[in-house]
């Protein structure tokens, strides 16, 4: 937005340029013009006197507004690096934040293995299952964006096995491994 707002400056800076080039590029020929006659009466060094005048007023008036076009130009040169500035920052903000959520999601995962590799290894060397870590099977609760009519009993199952698409009773929940200890 702010990078737009100065190519227009930029672009308008550029038409007043040409409309002076313009002005000045008249005012000579216009000079010229008159010199080069055989005869030069009094009315047209009077129109050229009042060219020129015209010409000058002109000039000034376009000066003015480059100036300001100028300053103008300046403003929207400290916005727009004052923006990328902002942009590079809150990116920078943005790519770090990333790092340390997927650094402490890694974490995590690393521990969660490792506690499961321990379980089975504890669960391997007790041998009879005492002190050791039983693994279930439980129905995890449905994602939020799924909705499922609540059911009880015998129907629930029923109702489960076709939505699952099975023929068994039996419902085919997700399941995902619980650690319990054994007691």
């Amino acid at each position: 937005m702010e990078e737009m707002r100065l190519r227009q400056l930029y672009a308008e800076t550029r038409t007043v340029e040409a409309d002076r080039k313009t002005i000045v590029d008249e005012a000579v020929r216009s000079g010229r013009a008159v010199l080069a006659q055989r005869y030069v009466t009094s009315q047209d060094l009077s129109a050229l006197a009042a060219f020129k005048e015209y010409a000058a007023e002109q000039i000034r008036r376009l000066d003015v507004k480059l100036v300001k076009l100028a300053a103008g130009i300046r403003e929207q040169q400290a916005l727009v690096l004052e923006t990328n500035r902002d942009f590079q920052l809150l990116d920078g903000l943005r790519d770090r934040a990333l790092l340390s959520w997927t650094a402490a999601r890694d974490k995590e995962q690393e521990e969660l293995a490792a506690e499961l590799f321990l379980a089975k290894r504890s669960h391997e060397a007790s041998g009879t299952g005492r002190g050791g870590v039983r693994i279930e099977s439980r129905k995890l609760p449905d994602p939020p964006h799924r909705v499922v009519p609540r059911v009880s009993g015998e129907r629930n199952k029923r109702v489960q096995t076709k939505r699952n698409g099975l023929n068994s009773r039996r419902p085919a929940a997700e399941t995902a491994p619980i650690l319990t200890s054994i007691n």
